[in-house]
Order: structure tokens, then C-alpha cells, then sequence
């Protein structure tokens, strides 16, 4: 098991659920990367985020965790810069529609 390194911020490190029964979180990524959906098979930069009940009721609880990729952020574009533009036809394409 790789050792765990803190890498960005969460807005708290214990947290208690609402009367919804749900609890909430923020994570801030490090400055120079930004979180994406981008794919998560490749093993780059990415953060894993784990909660576990801490209640007694729950001794037996398996942890929760979610995983969030980081991308580097990409610079401000220089004025006057070409900016790229795209036109799909059809408006609304669907697979295997030639």
C-alpha cells in the first residue's frame, strides 16, 4: 500500500452528518492542477479520498473513498492567441450513425 501524502486541501478532516444523513466535503487541489474527468486508468496525478464512520455502531464499516484525477492547469491564453472552435454535424451525433 503506497504511504498516504496530503496533496491539496479538504475544507475539514472530521466531519458529522446533517439531519439529511449525509456529510460534505471540499477538496481544493494544489495550485497548477485542476480536477477533470478526464480517464482514470493511467496511474498519473490523482487524489483518493477516503471516509470511514467513526461511530461506534459502525465498528464493522468498510471505508468509502473516491477518486479524482488532477490535471495540470492550463495557462491563461495570450491575447489575440488563435482560439480553437468546433462544428459537429449532426448538431446531436449518435454511435454507429453515418
Amino acid at each position: 500500500m503506497p504511504e498516504r501524502q496530503e496533496f491539496g486541501q479538504l475544507s475539514a478532516s472530521s466531519v458529522v452528518t446533517g439531519s439529511d444523513g449525509k456529510a460534505t466535503v471540499v477538496y481544493l487541489p494544489p495550485s497548477g492542477f485542476t480536477a477533470c474527468s478526464c480517464d482514470l486508468s493511467q496511474d498519473l496525478n490523482y487524489v483518493t479520498i477516503e471516509a470511514l464512520p467513526a461511530d461506534p455502531n459502525y465498528a464493522g464499516a468498510a471505508p468509502r473513498s473516491t477518486r479524482i484525477r488532477l490535471a495540470p492547469q492550463m495557462p491563461d491564453p495570450v491575447p489575440g492567441a488563435p482560439v480553437a472552435r468546433f462544428r459537429f454535424t449532426p448538431a446531436s451525433p449518435r454511435a454507429a450513425r453515418t
